[in-house]
């Protein structure tokens, strides 16, 4: 009884409450109670517990003051606490856990089967089925709790709750440790996972981790917030840890959204990592999925501030826009956009206001015609692929506005922008853009479905409503096209907007090309006819520009693009209305200057009509002149897509033929064609005939040609005089194409005068046929055959023709021929071989040339003869060709015009390729003496890069001019690149005579003779350098009317083909100089000459002769431009003196003599001079008969002296060879007197010769005549 009554009172201790049991039992031994019908508390108490049974075993320790419950079960108890009651106070004493707790010691306790009901306000747990269990481990207890059922009800809501468990270690020592390792809570709405620890039971110290998991944000709002005007829904889960007691609480996590929805807002997917205090709110790790991008970031609020500050700092990642606007509950737009890069933003949320800076890369921009739910039916007004954009942005409640935004689109293509987006959908938008190169190409070169491109400078601006934006503004855009028209520079108004989707251009004023035109443009897109109207005006066009201009639109029209072949002024206007499809239209048009196919007409007019009703295009009236030529065109194209045009010339010739001038053809052309039939199937015929044709003096004879389309099948037939061409063609896949055809030419230089008129040849003629098939749209993989089988060509008197048939067949795999033959008199040719597809040449060229065709080829070949054989193969590609062949000369000859040389007995092999050229030997005669050669020439790509030839000559006769021929024997040698080759070797000049008179006097007298007009030189681009060593070597000799010597010396000639220089000097040997008669010994004599880049001479020579009793010496010095000389005697006269004597054979004292005549002798000195200066003596010589007798006669008038008279005297002098060179005749005959003189010469041999001379001036016979016989031995030596 002491211990039932021990057991009451702890419980009552306990709980502070009334315990009642209806039955107790004990088991003192054994330490065990058994309480059944247990009660704590009374009915609408603060505690209300009733228990069926309690079972513990309990044992007591005197000694340590302690009672231990080993083992403690509970069934089925019931309990419930009304919290709001107030109990009794805490223990004092600092405690608030009861001081009996100390005493006691647990082992086992199971509590079965219990339900719980708490109440504490409005808030009302009930669980309906629970179970307790606790172990005791020394000073500490593991408990475990576990329920099923159950609710939690709040005013106004109720919280189902489905299970829970819980496990954790209790610590009742001094304030108490409640250590929770689990505890698991699974309600109707939502699901909690937490553990942590309690420490301090009276001042509680809380660090706790929870997992909690909302799947159903509508169904718990709904149950936890009935009534609420927030709709929300979607789900949450949470991932916390939370501190508190220690100091301000502090909550921190992950948070993760799905699909959760706020009111207007969808925010949708997300997650984010939170940390609060009381006073912040840091939200990192902000991850929430955009379309399919997302944005991450971090954003913080402070909460110590009313205004709640914020700082923002988000990344974009394809972040979509239209998504983002939902999300904000901004529904319903209109455009596409996807966004990377960076947002930084600043501000309060209460008020809201925000501001921040962008920086992003975009993407994919669009303005739809309808709003982004409806995009995958919506057309893309506008767009552009990829872009920047930076600037300042302010949000509010109201709107978002964009400040100082600059747009990078595409390449290169800027915008600077100002918006303003409204939350309001009724407001829209506002936005203004300026941009000086905007490429529409940046902007898939589109407005709505219609293709559009170019270059803009624009002010815009767009506002409105988001389902009815307005975009106005002007633009200047240089290389505009729209509706695939190519319009050129233009200037324009534009506007457009959303809600009626019209689109018109006003103002126009465009510059294509040399062409200008003005007018307007409207397309309505609300239709899905698309009708359009348009107006322009061609103030001054051309017709090549409209071509250009349409080509896009009319592909047909490519065809006719190239100004060359269609082309000329234009003027008129152009109305189009109606559907796009389909529209109804005039145009009136004045033409000048017209150029079609080759063919020009100086005017014309045209006026056509569309009709888009019936569809049906009408050419009212087409016509172009040429002169008094007129070309009539006139029909229709519909409808139902019938043809029926016309068209025909007037008055024509083949002369009017512009593209066939060259050609000079005449003959009267007339010329019908006719299309008819339907598109599917058109029917065209087209004919043109001339009669009595010419092509300059060639004669074609009549012409008839015709074509003719019947559908798909192509035909055409061609007959010219003697030549014929007939083919067809089917207007289907690939249009396959077939033609053959046949030349015939009886008068081929005729046509060689007409088509390549440098090209001279005396007759010919030329027979062919040709045959050709493929496809008209791949032409230019064609294959045939052309086979020649009749060619003659004759000039210079030498006939070339073919050596049998030849065949030549071409296409896709290449070109090549089996056999080219070529023959003319001894000479033959051969070339076969071809080109393949890949490019690849494989020629092979033989030939056996007859040197006497070589004049008739060549103009600067005066005469060849011998054979040469040429063998060569051809390789590689036209672009790098591999070239090996050989050139062999067997007997051959040449003569060049103008050149002092010829060569014959020429034997010798020259090898090429297209690297080198080489001499491997040729050697024969030139001019009679013998010549070698040997070297080559370096190559690239058969371009000369560096010559490197040898030459040895010997006993070569060479006649430098007339009057002078020298014998050359030494080595030469050319070296260098081919523009500037180096000119070099040794030569020595022997057997070298100038026997040219030179007459000094009568260029000094000839006061009438003008200089010689000066050449105009051609400037070569070569230019050829000179190091040449010359040796004059034995015979080199002087022999005219000034001297007679030898010559020896060393010469080098320097400087280039534009400039040669000399050097080294020249000295007389043993020679004899003449003056007036005067024979003067030349004693010594050297020609100097030292500049390198010209040729100047200085001279210094020594002379002297015996004149009378005077022995004369003469010293001449100095250079052809600055010539000096002086005269000497002995013995000593004056110079004056001396030239008297020179001139006159006597001094100036015999003319005091009485018997010297001063008129006579002046008279003659007068016509001798007279003679010279007026050329009198050749005028007369014009006049004197040549024949076998008389050879190269001369007369002229000359002064002599006479011993008789004592004066000068006129005289005649006559002088010729007789029969032979050897022989000669001089004969003077007095003017003024009978005296006369004549001489007889003979030349025996060189150094042997005899004269014969009789006058009447010496008489020593009696037969009224002086003869004398000379004898002259000529002796030379070293």
């Amino acid at each position: 009884n002491n211990l039932c009554a021990y057991a009451v009172a702890t419980i009552e201790e306990a709980t502070a409450a009334r315990v009642d049991v209806s039955r107790c039992s004990v088991e003192p031994e054994q330490g065990k109670l058994t309480i059944e019908g247990l009660r704590v508390g009374d009915p609408g108490g603060r505690i209300e517990l009733d228990v069926a049974r309690v079972f513990a075993q309990v044992k007591v320790r005197p000694l340590l003051q302690k009672v231990r419950l080993e083992r403690l079960e509970v069934d089925y108890p019931r309990l419930k606490l009304a919290l709001d009651q107030a109990g009794p106070s805490p223990p004092s004493g600092g405690q608030c856990l009861p001081d009996l707790l100390d005493r006691f010691e647990f082992g086992r306790v199971k509590i079965r089967k219990a339900s719980v009901e708490v109440r504490a306000g409005g808030t009302h747990l009930a669980i309906p089925k629970a179970a307790l269990a606790v172990r005791g481990q020394g000073t500490q207890l593991a408990v475990s709790v576990s329920t099923r059922g159950g609710s939690l009800e709040l005013p106004g809501r109720t919280v189902g709750l489905i299970s829970s468990r819980t496990a954790g270690v209790v610590d009742l020592r001094g304030t108490g440790t409640v250590e929770l390792r689990r505890a698991d809570v699974i309600g109707t709405e939502a699901s909690a996972f937490v553990k942590g620890k309690l420490q301090n039971l009276c001042e509680p110290q809380i660090e706790a981790a929870a997992n909690v998991r909302v799947d159903d944000l509508k169904g718990a709002a709904a149950r936890l917030l009935p009534g609420s005007a927030l709709a929300i829904q979607g789900g949450i889960s949470a991932d916390a840890t939370v501190s508190f007691g220690r100091g301000p609480p502090h909550l921190r996590g992950d948070l993760r959204l799905k699909a959760v929805a706020l009111d207007q807002f969808f925010p949708g997917d997300g997650h984010l990592r939170f940390d609060l205090t009381p006073s912040r709110v840091r939200l990192d790790r902000l991850e929430v999925p955009v379309g399919r991008g997302q944005v991450n970031g971090s954003v913080e609020v402070s909460l110590a501030d009313t205004t709640l500050p914020l700082a923002a700092d988000l990344q974009l990642r394809d972040m979509e826009l239209p998504e983002l606007l939902r999300k904000l509950g901004l529904q319903h737009a209109w455009i596409l956009l996807r966004t990377t890069g960076r947002v930084q933003a600043k501000g309060t949320l209460s008020p809201f206001r925000l501001a921040g800076e962008t920086s992003l890369e975009l993407a994919d921009f669009a303005v739809l015609d309808r709003t982004y739910e409806k995009r995958p039916q919506a057309r893309k007004m506008l767009e552009f692929a990829r872009g920047k954009l930076i600037g300042t942005v302010l949000a509010d409640p109201e709107k978002i506005v964009a400040q100082g935004v600059a747009i990078e689109v595409g390449a290169g293509s800027h915008v600077q922008v100002e918006s303003t987006f409204f939350t309001d959908l009724r407001k829209g938008m506002q936005l203004a853009a300026h941009s000086e190169d905007l490429s529409l190409d940046d902007l898939r070169g589109h407005f709505g479905p219609l293709p559009a491109g170019g270059v803009l400078k624009l002010a815009a601006t767009v506002s409105g409503p988001y389902k009815a934006l307005a975009i106005e503004g002007r633009t200047a855009a240089q290389g505009a096209r729209f509706m695939d028209l190519s319009l050129g520079d233009l200037t324009t108004k534009v506007a457009f907007d959303t809600a009626s989707m019209k689109l018109a251009f006003t103002d126009v004023h465009a510059h294509k090309d040399r062409s200008s035109y003005r007018g307007r443009i409207a397309v309505d897109f609300s239709s899905s006819a698309m009708p359009v109207d348009a107006h322009v005006e061609l103030s001054d066009a051309y017709v090549n520009d409209l071509v250009d201009l349409a080509v896009g639109l009319v592909p047909e029209l490519s065809t006719v693009e190239d100004p060359d072949l269609v082309d000329g002024h234009v003027e008129g206007v152009i109305d189009v209305k109606g559907p796009v499809a389909a529209p109804s239209g005039t145009a009136s048009l004045e033409l000048d200057d017209l150029i079609l196919w080759g063919e020009s007409f100086n005017s014309g007019m045209a006026r056509l009509s569309l009709h888009g009703g019936d569809p049906r295009l009408q050419i009212d009236e087409l016509v172009l002149l040429h002169g008094e030529a007129a070309l009539r065109v006139a029909g229709r194209f519909g409808p139902r897509w019938q043809l029926d045009i016309d068209g025909r010339t007037e008055n024509f010739t083949l002369a009017d033929l512009d593209f066939a001038q060259r050609a000079r053809l005449s003959g009267a052309m007339r010329m019908t064609a006719h299309a008819g039939g339907v598109s599917s199937h058109p029917t065209v015929n087209v004919s043109l005939r001339f009669s009595e044709g010419m092509a300059d003096e060639a004669d074609l004879g009549d012409g008839d040609l015709s074509l003719t389309l019947d559908g798909k099948a192509l035909s055409w037939k061609a007959t010219v005089g003697t030549h014929g061409v007939t083919g067809q063609a089917r207007l289907e896949g690939d249009i396959p194409y077939s033609c053959s055809g046949t030349l015939r030419v009886a008068e081929l230089p005729q046509y060689v005068d007409l088509l390549a008129p440098d090209v001279d040849i005396e007759s010919g003629s030329l027979a062919a046929a040709f045959d050709v098939h493929g496809s008209l749209l791949r032409w230019r993989e064609s294959a045939g055959t052309m086979t020649l089988s009749q060619l003659r060509i004759v000039r210079s008197d030498l006939a070339f023709e073919n050596d049998g048939p030849a065949q030549v067949t071409f296409g896709p795999e290449g070109i090549r021929t089996e056999r080219l033959a070529l023959r003319a008199p001894f000479t033959t040719a051969q070339l076969s071989g071809g080109r393949g597809r890949d490019g690849r040449l494989d020629l092979r060229l033989g030939a056996s040339i007859d040197g006497r065709v070589l004049p008739g080829l060549m103009p600067d070949v005066e005469h060849a003869s011998g054979t040469y054989l040429v063998q060569a193969v051809v390789g590689g590609s036209a672009k790098n060709p591999t070239v090996l062949g050989n050139i062999r000369i067997e007997d051959g000859a040449a003569t060049l015009r103008g050149l002092p040389v010829a060569a014959r007995a020429l034997n010798g092999s020259i090898s090429f390729s297209q690297d080198a050229l080489v001499i491997d030997s040729l050697s024969g005669k030139l001019n009679n003496g013998e010549a070698r050669v040997s070297g080559g020439i370096e190559m690239e790509r058969l371009v000369p890069k560096k010559i490197d030839m040898s030459a040895h000559v010997s006993d070569v006769n060479v006649r430098l001019q007339e009057s002078a021929g020298a014998i050359i024997d030494g080595d030469l040698t050319l070296f260098g690149p081919p523009l500037e080759p180096v000119l070099g070797g040794n030569l020595v000049l022997a057997q070298m005579k100038y026997t040219e008179d030179v007459e000094i006097e009568k260029s000094l007298l000839d006061f009438s003779r003008r200089p010689p007009t000066p050449k105009v030189l051609t400037k070569s681009p070569i230019v050829v350098r000179f190091d040449l060593d010359v040796h004059l070597g034995r015979g080199v000799r002087v022999e005219n009317n000034l001297a007679r010597t030898d010559l020896k010396g060393d010469l080098k000639i320097t400087g280039t083909s534009r400039a040669i220089g000399l050097l080294g000097s020249v000295n007389t040997v043993h020679g004899t100089a003449a003056f007036r008669g005067n024979d003067f010994q030349i004693e010594q004599g050297v020609l100097t000459f030292t500049d390198r880049q010209r040729i100047r001479p200085s001279f210094d020579f020594q002379l002297s002769s015996q004149v009378k009793e005077y022995k004369v010496r003469l010293h001449a010095f100095g250079t052809p431009g600055e010539p000096h000389a002086s005269l000497s005697s002995e013995p000593a006269l004056a110079e004056a003196d001396l030239g008297f004597l020179l001139t006159f054979g006597f001094v100036s004292q015999n003319l005091q003599q009485s018997t010297f005549s001063a008129a006579d002798s002046g008279l003659a000195i007068g016509i001798e001079a007279l003679n010279k200066a007026t050329g009198f003596s050749e005028e007369v010589r014009r006049f004197i008969p040549k024949n076998a007798i008389l050879r190269n006669p001369n007369i002229d008038f000359a002064s002599d002296f006479s011993v008789a008279t004592n004066r000068l005297e006129p005289m005649a002098r006559f002088q010729s060879h007789l029969i032979s060179e050897r022989l000669d005749l001089r004969v003077l005959e007095g003017l003024t007197t009978r005296r006369y003189r004549g001489v007889i010469s003979y030349q025996l041999s060189d150094a042997l010769s005899t004269r014969l001379q009789l006058d009447n001036e010496h008489i020593t016979s009696g037969v009224g005549t002086d003869f004398g016989i000379d004898l002259h031995l000529k002796w030379e030596g070293e």
